[in-house]
């Protein structure tokens, strides 16, 4: 049986969160990724912000294909949290560009070591969807959430 790289958790993970602090940069969102932005839920730009998006990424789950290739399932769970407004279809415009961003293939690059070797690319697992979820809150409430999840596969070698 073929040994699995103990550095792909390290790669698979920093891929996954520089590809999204890549997409909140370029999209206007602001972004906390578990793990690794736990000080910036402590900013003042952060408490300030109308729309705020928290992601965690789990995996990757890893499953030998042959001597040389591994099957990579990644699992990534977003909250997008937006304070009422009159237009609240911002908080929509938010959800999709996070939606987009997780419909494009992530390429999984040695973070940490050279950042150069390409470990495999992550895109949308087939037969998945990345689904928005749009939660009710109560009444008194001035915020808006929606949850999205998303399975990204990809072969590593």
């Amino acid at each position: 049986m073929p040994d699995i790289n103990p550095s792909w958790q390290r790669w698979t993970y920093a891929s996954i969160a520089d590809h999204l602090h890549t997409q909140a940069t370029a999209g206007g969102w602001t972004l906390a990724v578990e793990l690794l932005d736990d000080l910036v839920r402590s900013t003042a730009a952060w408490e300030s912000a109308a729309t705020r998006v928290e992601a965690n990424i789990s995996g990757p789950i890893i499953t030998p294909i042959n001597p040389f290739q591994f099957l990579a399932l990644v699992s990534v769970f977003v909250v997008v949290t937006s304070k009422r407004s009159s237009n609240d279809y911002d908080h929509l415009d938010v959800v999709g560009k996070v939606q987009n961003a997780l419909n494009i293939c992530i390429p999984v690059k040695d973070y940490g070591d050279t950042g150069l070797l390409d470990v495999g690319t992550l895109k949308p697992d087939r037969g998945s969807s990345i689904t928005p979820d749009h939660l009710r809150p109560a009444e008194t409430d001035d915020q808006i959430f929606t949850t999205i999840e998303a399975t990204l596969s990809g072969i590593y070698s």
